[in-house]
């Protein structure tokens, strides 16, 4: 199994942040625009939710990005911090998926709580697609099962950030 894992070029990021900061009046916020479903954020490269959406032209950009990078005064231990992260996903989805191909049929559980906790939902999403089945809970508590290979897992969330992964 291959994982969707993030390539983002940081050296230029910081440009592209740099250039958006000085037109940040420029940027208008949006509570909804259904034709930006599917689309990706200009600096993170989620996908975007179409019910907040900062916009200047054809340039979008999250929540998360426009109040982390653009927003925010300090800004490059925000982006320090993101960097490191992607960084940490994507050799953990690599340790994962050799696990994967070396043993098919047996996961790794230490491995995939190691990828795929503290990530949001939609995150894990964009590395493994959508989940089979998922539900909520009281007390946002949520859960989901994916198919990693021929074996079905179940990852908790709460309030949208993975607590847990364990098999079905």
């Amino acid at each position: 199994m291959d994982f969707n894992i993030r390539k983002i070029d940081f050296p230029h990021l910081l440009e592209k942040i740099e250039t958006i900061r000085s037109t940040k009046p420029l940027y208008t916020y949006h509570s909804y625009l259904k034709n930006y479903t599917g689309k990706k954020c200009e600096l993170c490269l989620l996908p975007l939710n179409p019910y907040g959406v900062y916009l200047n032209h054809e340039q979008a950009i999250c929540i998360t990005c426009f109040n982390n990078y653009i927003s925010s005064k300090d800004y490059l231990n925000n982006l320090k911090s993101f960097e490191a992260r992607v960084s940490r996903m994507n050799e953990q989805a690599d340790l994962l998926t050799a696990s994967l191909t070396n043993n098919p049929k047996n996961i790794d559980l230490n491995l995939a709580n190691q990828l795929f906790k503290e990530l949001t939902l939609t995150e894990i999403e964009q590395m493994i697609g959508f989940p089979k089945h998922f539900g909520s809970f009281d007390y946002g508590i949520e859960a989901g099962t994916w198919k990693l290979n021929n074996s079905l897992v179940e990852i908790w969330f709460k309030n949208q950030i993975c607590t847990e992964v364990a098999m079905v």
